[in-house]
């Protein structure tokens, strides 16, 4: 007998059956849909949950609890419905579902490829073979990807953000539009078919020891991964690096002038030599970084950390560093020049040798004061703030670079500026009665008048320093260097020259009474007037000097 059309069948979910053959249309609206769902099997449910998509909002949030919830075969087809859905609230769900990689490696052993848009980030898939797979869009920030073979993927718009790619055979992969911002390329394969875009080619060069590194001036490396990089003499003049990860880079001698490296991470890099003239620097991160002889006149550094940087002899004229972190740092022989050091936190660092001249440290009501240690908050005050008659007794002001400064009638007795500058400085009238000032340079000081009694001077450099009328009785000067000094008419009663220089001095009408020239250089030295009465002249050499009238041991 012929079925009545209008009596009820197995599959009509109208009027509730609970069984529908799987190839079924869904009849009977949303309820048949959610029958449908309720009851059928997987491939039923597959039907149910495409038709849904026809019902707006309530088919959408069963795709979306679909994919939370289910596995297999039923899960990618509410992954794909999201994929290709244009609405806002199928965006956010696929973004805020995070895939692992055995999901990862189910899907893609049974043969499915397409998983773009997914949200991959941080996902684990070193050494797998993904060949061919479609990560379009997707979301693999911070995902290990090494040794990974990724040839012929599709990586176009994906975010690779802190990805770790070294060594993955990306041949003939599209990496179009990618972000790769602190991605590792180290050692990853590409070829004439990968498509990447320049910046990102240029860092693969950069980072490939195969290939010849270009000239970089004024190129854009902006958030690229380049740490231990071999830019070794490289012109990245004008350069674009903002925010670049240089951290334990090779930059011996590099051209960086005016290159912008804001908040750049240079840690523990390399730098000596480097050109950073003008750079700037604002917010860098250079702790612990060899800059060694690195000119940085006029860099801007504001708020960097140059905590325990080595700066040794590096050029800082005009430099800004305001507001730096420069704790422990080795400034030694630094340039500083008409440095900007407002706000800038200098304690335990090494200023030996520094030139502080012109370096503003701040203090003022509208500035806060650079953080100095009291030693070399003193040096500050003397070479910017001269005083005449200044109270130094005692001062610690070993290592100073204290060049041509005012010190005339200061008190100096028994401080310590052993190794200290003091060359061209004026300190005519000061008090150094034993004072230490053994290896101090003091070239072309003015010393006139100066009590020097009892001081130690011990391989001092002297040269053509004027110590006309100075007191040295009992002073120790073994091994100093007073080639070319003015001495006339000094008292260097017992005072100690033993393998003192004073080649072609100035000793004339000189007190010399008792004191030790063993094995001294005179050769040339005008000793007209001279009293040498007791003085022990073993070994000295005298060639070449002016002895008349002068008054010489044993009459």
């Amino acid at each position: 007998m012929a079925d009545n059309p209008l009596q009820p069948r197995p599959y009509d979910l109208v009027l509730g059956a609970p069984v529908a053959p799987e190839g079924a249309a869904v009849l009977g609206g949303w309820e048949g849909v959610e029958s449908r769902w309720a009851n059928g099997t997987i491939a039923g449910q597959i039907k149910a949950l495409k038709e849904a998509q026809k019902y707006g909002s309530p088919g959408l949030n069963l795709a979306i609890l679909t994919l939370r919830n289910s596995t297999g075969e039923l899960f990618w087809v509410a992954y794909s419905l999201l994929r290709d859905s244009p609405e806002p609230a199928a965006k956010i769900a696929l973004r805020e579902y995070r895939w692992d990689a055995d999901q990862v490696r189910a899907y893609y052993s049974a043969g499915f490829r397409d998983f773009s848009g997914a949200n991959l980030s941080q996902v684990q898939l070193p050494w797998e073979d993904l060949r061919q797979i479609i990560f379009s869009g997707a979301n693999l920030q911070n995902a290990n990807l090494a040794n990974a073979h990724l040839a012929g993927a599709h990586l176009g718009a994906t975010n690779l953000m802190g990805a770790n790619l070294s060594h993955a055979d990306l041949c003939d992969a599209d990496l179009t539009r990618a972000q790769l911002q602190g991605a590792n390329l180290r050692g990853a394969k590409i070829n004439g078919g990968t498509k990447l875009d320049r910046k990102w080619r240029l860092v693969w060069q950069i980072l490939n020891p195969e290939t010849l590194t270009p000239d970089l001036k004024e190129a854009d490396l902006s958030s690229a991964d380049l740490k231990s990089a071999n830019l070794k003499d490289t012109n990245l003049t004008r350069a674009y690096l903002k925010s670049v990860n240089l951290s334990g880079a090779l930059l011996v001698n590099a051209h960086l002038s005016s290159a912008l490296l804001v908040d750049a991470d240079l840690s523990s890099s390399y730098l000596s030599g480097a050109d950073l003239t003008n750079a700037h620097l604002r917010g860098a991160n250079l702790r612990g970084a060899d800059l060694k002889n690195a000119r940085m006149g006029g860099a801007n550094l504001q708020g960097g950390d140059l905590r325990g940087a080595d700066l040794r002899s590096a050029d800082l004229r005009g430099a800004c560093l305001k507001d730096g972190y420069l704790r422990g740092a080795n400034l030694r022989g630094a340039d500083l020049r008409g440095a900007s050091l407002e706000g800038a936190d200098l304690r335990s660092a090494n200023l030996r040798g520094a030139n502080l001249i012109g370096a503003k440290i701040g203090g003022a009501p509208d500035s806060a004061g650079a953080l100095l240690d009291g030693k070399w908050l003193l040096v500050w005050q003397i070479v910017n703030q001269p005083t005449p008659a200044r109270a130094l007794r005692t001062a610690d002001l070993s290592g100073a670079m204290l060049r041509s400064a005012n010190l005339k009638e200061a008190d100096l007795t028994g401080a310590d500026l052993s190794d200290a500058d003091l060359s061209g400085a004026d300190l005519r009238g000061a008090c150094l009665r034993y004072a230490n000032l053994r290896g101090a340079a003091l070239i072309g000081a003015h010393l006139s008048h100066v009590c020097l009694q009892g001081a130690h001077l011990k391989e001092a450099n002297l040269r053509v320093a004027n110590l006309r009328c100075a007191h040295l009785e009992g002073a120790h000067l073994e091994n100093a260097n007073l080639t070319g000094a003015k001495l006339r008419g000094a008292n260097l009663e017992s005072t100690q020259l033993m393998d003192a220089d004073l080649g072609s001095a100035n000793l004339r009408e000189v007190n010399l009474i008792n004191a030790c020239l063993w094995r001294a250089n005179l050769q040339g030295a005008r000793l007209e007037g001279a009293d040498l009465t007791g003085a022990d002249l073993s070994d000295a050499t005298l060639s070449g000097a002016k002895l008349s009238t002068a008054f010489l041991p044993g009459g």
